[in-house]
């Protein structure tokens, strides 16, 4: 058992800021270990959440470690940075603002700031939703490798509202459209009545980590103010983007 809990702990310790992705072969070749007893405690690490396999099929840090202390998370960083220009955006928006990563096929979130009077959304911080009918998860997707994006179009899209986009060219369409304008719109795609604008924040490599909303009521942000309001989150997230490139 304790020979079993030095294996996990050595694989964890594998990942670093400089290496924050890595595959079966590189771990294997890092720490001397048998390939196949690697790839079980990664699977298991995985079904954990403490480990999110990525489109690359390498690996890197889950949730999990987030859930078990932010302060040693990678996205405790993320998070210090994002914060006061989230309870800007609400300020200036009256809106619910979310901050979210993508984690395999689904968009874990990290923070949720409501003003006073906010509609109830079902969202919560450590919650998670399905990534190709979020604004958070497609402002993400999008700039996805053409590989990873071609399998979710091939696969099965669930409709969870009317306007759930389940077609795979559609589906294709819209992530194109998002590379292009740079923010992607959940027009009631998770939710009736819910409407969300999304953009993508990039690390200091210009890679998407995450990506930063803002939803309320269909009527409200989509009849007065979309395009206003999609200009202003990608502002504000290139102002987190470059934030945490000037953050040791």
């Amino acid at each position: 058992m304790i020979k079993s809990v030095d294996h996990v702990v050595n694989i964890l310790n594998c990942f670093t800021p400089e290496k924050a992705e890595l595959g079966i072969s590189e771990l294997t070749s890092q720490l001397k270990m048998n390939k196949s007893t690697i790839h079980h405690i990664v699977k298991s690490l995985c079904e954990q959440k403490v480990l999110v396999q990525t489109p690359s099929k390498k690996y890197r840090l889950g949730s999990k470690i987030l859930d078990w202390g932010r302060s040693v998370s990678p996205l405790s960083k993320l998070l210090q940075v994002a914060s006061p220009f989230m309870e800007s955006l609400v300020k200036t928006t009256g809106e619910t603002v979310h901050l979210a990563v993508l984690e395999g096929p689904e968009v874990y979130y990290l923070a949720k700031l409501r003003p006073p009077r906010a509609i109830r959304i079902e969202t919560k911080i450590g919650g998670r939703m399905p990534a190709y009918c979020t604004g958070l998860g497609k402002a993400q997707l999008a700039f996805q490798p053409e590989r990873h994006l071609r399998q979710i179009a091939a696969g099965h899209l669930t409709p969870m509202t009317p306007n759930t986009i389940v077609d795979a060219v559609r589906f294709y369409e819209e992530m194109q459209s998002i590379r292009r304008q740079g923010y992607a719109v959940d027009n009631e795609e998770y939710e009736v009545g819910l409407y969300c604008i999304a953009a993508p924040i990039r690390d200091a490599r210009d890679q998407v980590i995450a990506a930063l909303s803002i939803a309320g009521p269909e009527v409200r942000i989509r009849a007065e103010a979309e395009h206003s309001l999609s200009r202003l989150v990608k502002k504000v997230a290139l102002q987190i983007s470059e934030k945490i490139s000037t953050v040791v």
